[in-house]
């Protein structure tokens, strides 16, 4: 019954993956924006920018091998660490917003990729709960 929410919760984190490559702020993508960081110095900006990305790309990858191996097995057991994609989710969120609190962000200067990975963090993390609260088989 989770199985479901659980995978529309991960496509909507490639909305994440998407928007990082798309034109976040000042005409930049996610990997210019941590670039621009790193030429000004400011290398902890440039991290919190690629683990926007790392975060979400990593629950990605650990929802898929939890169902692509316990489907290779004899039978999924459904049992995937709910708690580990709250954190990765809340670390990719808590990541994204210190970027744009540090860097003086207007939301006059925000651009489509910045509103598509806000978009797939609130989706995911409706989705996220849902799938939390409803009983696995």
């Amino acid at each position: 019954m989770r199985k479901p929410f659980l995978l529309a919760s991960k496509f909507t984190l490639l909305l994440v993956v998407m928007g990082f490559f798309s034109p976040v702020g000042c005409s930049k993508t996610g990997p210019e924006l941590a670039e621009s960081f790193l030429q000004a110095g400011d290398n902890s900006k440039a991290i919190l920018v690629w683990m926007v990305l790392i975060c979400a790309a990593v629950s990605i990858i650990i929802t898929i091998c939890f169902l692509g191996i316990g489907n290779s097995q004899k039978k999924s057991s459904g049992k995937e660490p709910l708690i580990l994609d709250y954190l990765l989710l809340a670390g990719s969120i808590t990541c994204g917003v210190m970027v744009f609190v540090e860097a003086n962000f207007n939301f006059n200067l925000l651009q489509y990729g910045a509103y598509m990975i806000m978009t797939g963090w609130g989706a995911s993390l409706v989705l996220l709960f849902i799938a939390s609260i409803l009983p696995s088989r």
